[in-house]
């Protein structure tokens, strides 16, 4: 290790010598005032941050990939869950399994409450279509609705009707009071793998991997308009209105007047893979949309601007967000269900009843030193206030001892923020101790103050100090240059860093100059 010989300036004392009686003057020791800047604070629209509230994430581990959820539009708004062979209904208050379903012969692809919450339909890998009653575990009604296997299965508006689809390119509409089939509808020529039912009608829309999307009425014998896509049909949604539809598939959303004979009025793509489920938010002005990208992105409506996004850990099979904004439900492949819930929704009696008590803290543990911090007394209180002595900081220590150059080392070896080393190196400068802090140093222990200031030197926050700290170092070690080639770099750096930030300077400056001339001629 080379030693560097500096010119060092020692400090002088004084002797103050009082007569007549001593007196002991004395100060509690002022710590180091940290420097405060504001802050730089992003402008969030009031709809991401609404949005951004869901991030409380609670997973769980289904037994196959969750291919369906749907949250009840009565409340509690509880949430139905295809994954397997079995459907899991969840209180949303709790998160807690409330009851399982698994009379099933093979896995469930499909999950959809009725209006009024009571009922359940399902669709399964064998081509079957059945309804549940969502209060227990009963199945009411099974149909043998498809040769092959079904992933469609919705109640129409009028809730005495179910329409499915499957993989035999078949619509199907039953009526669930007599337990038949009441129309088949053809014009698929692939799978059918997307449905919902149209508002403030009698029509329903399916999609299908043939790229299109048919809209029927079962008052006539064929589909009363068709959408192309353009690639294979994921999900669709219809409005609450009745005048708009969605359709999803490969990476883009396309958005369809109904009103103007099936007319594309917007192509969104901001998913980087296959988009597989779309729903609407409770009010109907936000739409998500999920992918095999692992994404999840809000849309406003009103212009499709995306407001927010959600990333998660796996590719994402279905969504659904709860009628109150309150939840969204995602699941994905490896049987995970993911659940944010809205962290600024306050908690009721009820909810505290659940919470499990937490143990009395031990003593001598953090817990036990801040309990009672957060208590807001009350006018009828007495409060008594403790003499609790801060406790220093390793720098603020050695500065309370005079021991300059060792509150700067410790600084750095620490690790600390930009703010708090330019505020150690304020408080050394109005000590007038920067000659003994930054003196008498070998390499190892110079470095990285060169470091320090060849990074922030041309950070306005801390240029003024800096230049000034960098004269004292030239003052100190420049009768030194040659000895150590690492110091010799960092002295070399700052010098190319101060140049080019002179340069700069001088650029804007001429800037500045032609912006007030083109402003000038402006005004006149």
């Amino acid at each position: 290790m080379v030693m560097l010989s500096p010119i060092f300036l020692s400090p002088c004392s004084l002797c103050v010598v009082l007569s007549g009686t001593p007196r002991t003057m004395a100060t509690a020791f002022q710590p180091v005032v940290v420097k405060q800047y504001p802050r730089l604070v992003k402008s969030q629209p009031a709809q991401e941050r609404y949005w951004s509230q869901l991030r409380v994430p609670v997973v769980h581990k289904e037994n196959g990939h969750v291919l369906s959820t749907a949250y009840s539009p009565t409340a509690p708004h509880n949430l139905a869950v295809a994954a397997g062979a079995q459907v899991v209904i969840y209180e949303a208050r709790t998160n807690r399994v409330k009851h399982t379903l698994t009379r099933f012969k093979s896995d469930v692809t499909s999950v959809a409450y009725r209006e009024d919450g009571k009922l359940l339909v399902t669709a399964t890998r064998d081509g079957g279509v059945a309804l549940h009653d969502a209060a227990g575990r009963s199945t009411l009604r099974r149909f043998d609705a498809h040769s092959r296997a079904s992933f469609v299965a919705k109640f129409c508006t009028d809730t005495t009707r179910v329409f499915s689809g499957g993989d035999d390119s078949l619509v199907k509409l039953w009526d669930v009071a007599i337990e038949q089939v009441v129309a088949t509808f053809e014009g698929h020529e692939d799978h059918v793998r997307a449905g919902c039912a149209v508002p403030n009608g009698d029509t329903f829309l399916t999609g299908s991997y043939d790229h299109k999307a048919r809209l029927w009425d079962p008052r006539m014998s064929t589909c009363a308009m068709t959408f192309d896509h353009g690639g294979p049909i994921e999900s669709v949604l219809a409005f609450p209105h009745g005048a708009l539809a969605v359709t999803a598939g490969e990476n883009r959303l396309q958005v369809w007047d109904l009103v103007a004979g099936g007319r594309m009025l917007q192509s969104v793509s901001n998913h980087q893979k296959t988009i597989t489920d779309i729903c609407l938010d409770g009010s109907g002005h936000h739409c998500f949309s999920a992918g095999l990208d692992r994404m999840v992105k809000v849309y406003d409506v009103s212009d499709w601007r995306v407001l927010n996004s959600f990333k998660y850990s796996n590719p994402i099979l279905s969504l659904d967000v709860a009628p109150d904004d309150s939840h969204l439900a995602v699941g994905m492949t490896a049987g995970l269900l993911s659940v944010r819930h809205r962290a600024s929704v306050k908690s009721g009696d009820a909810d505290k009843a659940d919470r499990v008590p937490r143990k009395a803290p031990r003593g001598g543990t953090y817990r036990y030193r801040v309990r009672g911090l957060q208590y807001k007394p009350t006018a009828v209180d007495t409060v008594i206030s403790g003499n609790n002595r801060p406790k220093l900081k390793a720098f603020d220590r050695h500065l309370q001892k005079f021991h300059y150059a060792a509150a700067l080392d410790s600084v750095f070896e620490r690790h600390y923020s930009s703010i708090i080393v330019a505020s150690v190196l304020q408080e050394l400068s109005e000590r007038n101790a920067l000659h003994s802090a930054l003196g008498g140093r070998d390499e190892s222990s110079l470095v990285p103050i060169l470091k320090f200031c060849v990074r922030n030197i041309d950070d306005p926050r801390h240029t003024r100090l800096l230049v000034m700290v960098s004269e004292v170092l030239l003052d100190l070690y420049a009768p030194g240059l040659g000895l150590s080639a690492q110091v010799d770099d960092y002295f070399l750096r700052l010098r190319d860093k101060v140049s080019a930030e002179l340069q700069l300077q001088k650029q804007l400056i001429a800037l500045q100059g032609s912006l007030e001339l083109l402003l000038g001629v402006s005004e006149q």
